[in-house]
């Protein structure tokens, strides 16, 4: 039972690690799982339909950070375009207040999808934003 601010995950506090890469991003979304069921009509049964577990089904993982210098992470992207499928593990820990690791979810199997570049306005005082999306065949609690 969570007793006071320190027993609770900040969501401005994590790291992400995927194989070799070690960023710093400003965003993660994604972090979701869903079931499908299977409908199944029991005979003699007509109040409700059973319904079962069948597959799993995850979203991509949406990772954004200041766009800066070519790293690790775009130059991954990059040999997918060429041909050069690599997928990778990694992690996504969740922190308290005092640094403390309070969740940590384990991706397995990364390989990124998409990757969209920041939207420019000579007029904005924003930082450039980037996004790269991974697809994953697993995310589970460690």
């Amino acid at each position: 039972m969570a007793n006071n601010i320190y027993d609770y995950g900040m969501n401005w506090l994590f790291k992400v690690e995927i194989g070799d890469i070690k960023m710093s991003f400003s965003k993660v979304s994604g972090l979701d799982i869903e079931l499908e069921f299977e409908p199944y009509n029991e005979g003699g049964v007509n109040d409700y339909v059973l319904e079962f577990p069948k597959n799993k089904k995850s979203g991509h993982l949406v990772l954004e950070r200041g766009t800066g210098e070519v790293t690790k992470l775009i130059k991954w992207f990059q040999d997918i375009q060429i041909g050069k499928f690599v997928r990778k593990n990694g992690t996504i820990e969740l922190w308290n207040e005092t640094g403390e690791t309070i969740r940590t979810w384990q991706i397995e199997n990364a390989l990124p999808v998409k990757w969209s570049g920041p939207s420019l306005d000579a007029v904005g005082k924003e930082i450039a934003v980037e996004k790269i999306e991974l697809k994953h065949q697993g995310l589970k609690e460690k």
